[in-house]
């Protein structure tokens, strides 16, 4: 099946993406879960320096290691303090990237393997596969669950090594 205007397909992924997990945005803070130690309580978080920044790459924090996800911690409570609703949509922000990093990789990868598709073809199986992941990727919780966030980003910097790789 493929799409009229596959022009379009990248605007309608952010879209549905954005409606789907829209309810995130009321989500509070998981404080009985992990999301006090892991950011609330997390004095790498509120207090940064270069000799933090450096002991946060050599240790381990709480028997994680995640420096990645605290810079991604640390940019959201420098932007907006601690407000749940901002680091869900930041969360949905990364995982909206990562829709259109894999709609990008998915065409580049069937127009290398499948030459002789049209590009609108190429453009709808992107879309259906981008599709399946921008709604139910492999885990919900990332985007609804501020302590997951770690997950959202190593898939997005995955996909972004498979689309450099590829290119």
């Amino acid at each position: 099946m493929i799409i009229k205007h596959a022009k379009y397909a990248p605007f309608i992924l952010i879209a549905i993406t954005i409606v789907v997990f829209f309810p995130t945005f009321f989500n509070d803070f998981q404080h009985e879960w992990d999301d006090s130690w892991t950011l609330l309580e997390n004095p790498f978080v509120k207090d940064v320096s270069i000799e933090s920044m450096v002991y946060h790459f050599k240790n381990f924090y709480s028997g994680q290691y995640s420096p990645v996800n605290t810079i991604f911690y640390i940019i959201t409570y420098k932007i907006f303090g601690f407000e749940p609703t901002a680091y869900h949509a930041m969360s949905l922000l990364v995982h909206t990237a990562s829709v259109l990093l894999l709609y990008r990789l998915m065409c580049s990868i069937i127009s290398l393997v499948k030459h002789h598709y049209s590009t609108d073809r190429v453009k709808s199986f992107s879309f259906f596969v981008s599709l399946i992941f921008a709604i139910h990727p492999l885990q919900v919780e990332p985007i609804a669950w501020v302590s997951a966030s770690k997950v959202i980003l190593y898939a997005f910097f995955t996909l972004l090594a498979c689309y450099a790789y590829v290119q």
